[in-house]
């Protein structure tokens, strides 16, 4: 497991606790199959409209087959903004978005 994900596996667990819905980015660093392996919970699935609609349709089909309750749709976001703090740290984004 990549450190970066344990905050998803610890936000699934703890939802699931709590008994309250874990929303998972299409941007995560875990993938939803490995969310769903921490144990039972109410799931959805943020997704955002990308251009791929093959690569939105296989996201959509593994997050069904997962039991995710609904697919929350981002819409709003059709360029990423100027993020100073970004620019600063010198953030790059993944040239190429793969599904795990």
């Amino acid at each position: 497991m990549h450190f970066l994900c344990v905050g998803e596996y610890a936000t699934a667990r703890a939802a699931s606790a709590a008994g309250t819905i874990m929303t998972l980015s299409s941007w995560a660093t875990s993938s939803i199959e490995e969310i769903v392996s921490t144990g039972p919970g109410i799931r959805f699935l943020q997704l955002y409209l990308l251009k791929d609609r093959n690569m939105v349709t296989q996201l959509v089909r593994r997050a069904k087959k997962a039991g995710f309750k609904a697919i929350l749709l981002t819409a709003d976001s059709p360029v990423i903004g100027r993020r100073e703090a970004d620019i600063k740290n010198r953030l790059t984004i993944i040239a190429k978005f793969h599904l795990n």
